[in-house]
């Protein structure tokens, strides 16, 4: 079987919506400290207690890490690459810490994690499906525009109109946002508006 190379034009930034999943996963579970934190009166009171905000603190740390380790065997190097090692490696240290010896924590240390760590990696994680909307937006844009081209001398009106709607809609979508369309898809979508406007 023949492997495709790192520069084909389907390699995607992130494959499937179960890697989209585990990203979101781990932006809940940094929402989710940062509320616990908020809710304790800061970070340190909720390391503090031993019963509730802690445990749950530290059940959220290691989701985190278990999500970057499933991205990892899944083979998602671009998501990978797009998260700091620093973070990582601060993460999978916090992480076998609790596992290991979750008596002898070093509440500095996870303190530092959320401190300094996740807010970094939630900035990264918030890029990366921000990336991948916008993947997923040029993608549809594309299955429309085909489907639209190969099938409009067959379109009954209101079908072909409603097609029509459905192409501008996506289209004023990608570009309220500043986002690049190709020449060839903007010629199509320049032909749909002037036939709308002289229907006007």
């Amino acid at each position: 079987m023949m492997k495709e190379k790192p520069n084909s034009l389907k390699v995607r930034f992130m494959s499937s919506e179960r890697a989209l999943n585990r990203v979101e996963t781990m932006l809940e579970s940094i929402q989710f400290i940062e509320e616990l934190c908020e809710e304790s009166g800061g970070v340190v009171k909720a390391l503090d207690n031993r019963k509730l905000t802690r445990p749950a603190i530290t059940m959220h740390l290691i989701s985190i890490q278990e999500q970057i380790q499933k991205l990892q065997n899944e083979k998602e190097s671009q998501i990978i690459k797009s998260l700091t090692n620093y973070h990582l490696k601060g993460l999978a240290n916090t992480r076998n810490v609790i596992a290991h010896d979750y008596e002898g924590l070093d509440l500095g240390q996870i303190e530092d994690t959320i401190r300094f760590d996740l807010p970094k990696l939630k900035d990264e994680l918030k890029q990366i499906v921000s990336k991948f909307k916008h993947q997923t937006t040029q993608e549809k844009l594309s299955r429309e525009l085909k489907y639209y081209t190969e099938h409009k001398n067959s379109f009954y009106e209101d079908a072909r109109l409603k097609q029509e709607q459905t192409i501008l809609k996506i289209y004023n979508e990608l570009k309220s946002k500043g986002e690049p369309i190709d020449d060839k898809s903007l010629k199509i979508i320049e032909t749909i508006q002037k036939e709308h406007s002289k229907s006007r």
